[in-house]
Protein backbone atom coordinates (compact mmCIF):
# COMPACT_ATOMS: atom_id res chain seq x y z
CA UNK A 1 0.00 0.00 0.00
CA UNK A 2 2.77 2.14 1.04
CA UNK A 3 4.34 1.37 -2.22
CA UNK A 4 1.23 2.55 -4.47
CA UNK A 5 1.23 6.11 -2.99
CA UNK A 6 4.25 6.98 -3.61
CA UNK A 7 3.92 7.48 -7.15
CA UNK A 8 0.46 9.11 -6.86
CA UNK A 9 2.07 11.68 -4.46
CA UNK A 10 4.68 12.33 -6.92
CA UNK A 11 2.43 12.81 -9.81
CA UNK A 12 0.72 15.00 -7.93
CA UNK A 13 3.37 16.90 -6.71
CA UNK A 14 4.47 17.37 -10.24
CA UNK A 15 0.84 18.16 -11.76
CA UNK A 16 0.80 21.07 -8.75
CA UNK A 17 4.38 22.16 -9.35
CA UNK A 18 3.13 22.49 -13.42
CA UNK A 19 0.22 24.45 -12.82
CA UNK A 20 1.78 27.11 -10.72
CA UNK A 21 4.26 27.28 -13.77
CA UNK A 22 2.14 28.21 -16.16
CA UNK A 23 0.22 30.03 -13.80
CA UNK A 24 2.99 32.61 -13.31
CA UNK A 25 4.24 32.29 -17.10
CA UNK A 26 0.39 33.31 -18.02
CA UNK A 27 -0.17 35.68 -15.36
CA UNK A 28 2.14 38.35 -16.28
CA UNK A 29 1.24 42.09 -17.28
CA UNK A 30 1.27 42.19 -20.86
CA UNK A 31 2.41 46.15 -21.39
CA UNK A 32 1.84 48.13 -24.74
CA UNK A 33 2.22 51.51 -25.82
CA UNK A 34 -0.66 52.16 -28.41
CA UNK A 35 -0.59 55.42 -30.72
CA UNK A 36 -3.35 57.02 -32.77
CA UNK A 37 -2.00 58.07 -35.85
CA UNK A 38 -3.71 60.42 -38.92
CA UNK A 39 -2.59 59.66 -42.27
CA UNK A 40 -2.97 62.21 -44.87
CA UNK A 41 -1.99 63.91 -48.14
CA UNK A 42 -2.50 67.53 -46.48
CA UNK A 43 -0.36 69.60 -44.34
CA UNK A 44 -0.20 69.55 -40.73
CA UNK A 45 -3.35 71.76 -39.91
CA UNK A 46 -2.05 74.65 -37.57
CA UNK A 47 -5.25 74.61 -34.81
CA UNK A 48 -4.72 70.81 -34.35
CA UNK A 49 -2.07 69.69 -31.22
CA UNK A 50 -1.07 66.83 -33.43
CA UNK A 51 2.73 65.52 -32.84
CA UNK A 52 5.16 64.42 -35.57
CA UNK A 53 6.16 60.77 -35.49
CA UNK A 54 9.51 59.71 -34.86
CA UNK A 55 11.63 59.31 -38.70
CA UNK A 56 11.44 54.89 -38.05
CA UNK A 57 7.65 54.94 -37.83
CA UNK A 58 6.79 57.55 -40.16
CA UNK A 59 9.09 55.67 -43.01
CA UNK A 60 7.44 52.53 -41.89
CA UNK A 61 4.38 53.67 -42.61
CA UNK A 62 5.12 55.27 -45.82
CA UNK A 63 5.95 52.14 -47.01
CA UNK A 64 3.30 50.47 -46.67
CA UNK A 65 0.45 52.80 -47.12
CA UNK A 66 0.10 55.67 -49.58
CA UNK A 67 -0.45 59.15 -47.40
CA UNK A 68 2.44 61.22 -47.76
CA UNK A 69 2.14 62.56 -43.69
CA UNK A 70 1.34 60.86 -40.55
CA UNK A 71 0.87 63.03 -37.34
CA UNK A 72 0.29 61.69 -33.68
CA UNK A 73 -3.20 62.45 -32.25
CA UNK A 74 -2.97 60.54 -29.21
CA UNK A 75 -0.69 57.99 -27.03
CA UNK A 76 -1.31 56.17 -24.46
CA UNK A 77 0.62 53.04 -21.72
CA UNK A 78 -1.28 50.88 -20.48
CA UNK A 79 -1.47 47.03 -19.23
CA UNK A 80 -3.37 44.14 -18.94
CA UNK A 81 -2.77 41.04 -16.97
CA UNK A 82 -4.57 37.63 -17.88
CA UNK A 83 -8.38 37.45 -18.46
CA UNK A 84 -8.51 41.26 -17.75
CA UNK A 85 -9.93 43.52 -20.31
CA UNK A 86 -8.70 46.96 -20.92
CA UNK A 87 -10.74 49.70 -23.08
CA UNK A 88 -9.26 53.11 -23.91
CA UNK A 89 -10.29 56.37 -25.42
CA UNK A 90 -7.89 57.18 -27.63
CA UNK A 91 -9.83 60.32 -29.17
CA UNK A 92 -13.37 61.47 -29.39
CA UNK A 93 -14.33 59.46 -32.09
CA UNK A 94 -11.68 56.53 -31.41
CA UNK A 95 -11.76 53.55 -28.98
CA UNK A 96 -9.44 50.51 -28.61
CA UNK A 97 -10.03 47.18 -26.45
CA UNK A 98 -7.53 44.61 -25.36
CA UNK A 99 -8.81 41.32 -23.64
CA UNK A 100 -5.71 39.37 -22.54
CA UNK A 101 -6.80 35.40 -22.70
CA UNK A 102 -3.73 34.04 -21.50
CA UNK A 103 -2.73 31.47 -23.30
CA UNK A 104 -5.18 31.66 -26.06
CA UNK A 105 -3.71 35.42 -26.81
CA UNK A 106 -5.44 38.77 -27.26
CA UNK A 107 -8.17 39.84 -28.74
CA UNK A 108 -8.15 43.40 -29.95
CA UNK A 109 -11.31 44.97 -31.17
CA UNK A 110 -10.76 48.83 -32.98
CA UNK A 111 -14.13 51.20 -32.84
CA UNK A 112 -14.50 54.39 -34.94
CA UNK A 113 -17.38 56.49 -33.86
CA UNK A 114 -18.40 53.41 -31.60
CA UNK A 115 -18.76 51.51 -34.62
CA UNK A 116 -16.54 47.56 -34.10
CA UNK A 117 -14.27 48.81 -37.10
CA UNK A 118 -11.67 45.88 -37.26
CA UNK A 119 -11.43 42.72 -34.43
CA UNK A 120 -8.61 40.61 -34.51
CA UNK A 121 -6.96 37.61 -32.13
CA UNK A 122 -3.22 37.32 -31.78
CA UNK A 123 -1.16 34.71 -30.64
CA UNK A 124 0.68 36.12 -27.42
CA UNK A 125 3.83 37.25 -26.46
CA UNK A 126 3.25 40.05 -29.24
CA UNK A 127 6.82 40.82 -29.91
CA UNK A 128 6.32 43.26 -32.74
CA UNK A 129 4.02 46.52 -33.49
CA UNK A 130 0.33 46.09 -34.71
CA UNK A 131 -1.22 48.08 -36.85
CA UNK A 132 -5.15 48.40 -37.00
CA UNK A 133 -6.34 50.45 -39.58
CA UNK A 134 -9.66 51.97 -40.05
CA UNK A 135 -11.55 53.88 -42.59
CA UNK A 136 -9.57 55.33 -45.77
CA UNK A 137 -11.72 58.77 -46.39
CA UNK A 138 -11.03 61.21 -48.75
CA UNK A 139 -7.05 61.71 -48.64
CA UNK A 140 -6.68 60.57 -45.03
CA UNK A 141 -7.22 57.64 -42.76
CA UNK A 142 -6.30 56.98 -39.35
CA UNK A 143 -4.48 53.92 -37.24
CA UNK A 144 -4.06 52.53 -33.76
CA UNK A 145 -0.58 51.06 -33.14
CA UNK A 146 0.06 49.02 -30.41
CA UNK A 147 3.60 48.16 -29.45
CA UNK A 148 4.87 46.08 -27.08
CA UNK A 149 6.66 48.00 -24.17
CA UNK A 150 9.81 45.16 -23.41
CA UNK A 151 11.51 45.61 -20.41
Amino acid sequence: MRQLLRPSIIFSIFAFSLAAFAQSVFATDTAFHASLIWGTDEMKPDKKDLRELDPKTKEKLKSIFKWKNYFEVDSQDFKVSTNEFRKLKMSSKCEVEVHNLGKDGMEIKLFGEGKLVKKIKQQTPILESLVLAGDDINSSAWFVILAPITK
